[in-house]
């Protein structure tokens, strides 16, 4: 998992969240606290808590 602070750079996405799992298994995630919304896959819109990743998958994330 990485967090990338686009405020810093003045990006629009505020924070961006990467998550990466490699493995066979669902991980279950904590994410930091606000609302995110997702960039790819796009299959549901808003996060809050935490996150399924399935097994052999990644997420993209994003505030504003």
């Amino acid at each position: 998992v990485y967090t990338i602070d686009g405020a810093a750079v003045k990006d629009s996405w505020k924070s961006i969240w990467i998550g990466f799992n490699g493995t066979g298994e669902n991980k279950t995630i904590q994410i930091k606290a606000g609302k995110w919304k997702a960039a790819l896959p796009n299959k549901i819109t808003t996060y809050s808590s935490s996150i399924i990743l399935p097994g052999y998958s990644y997420f993209i994330l994003y505030k504003n």
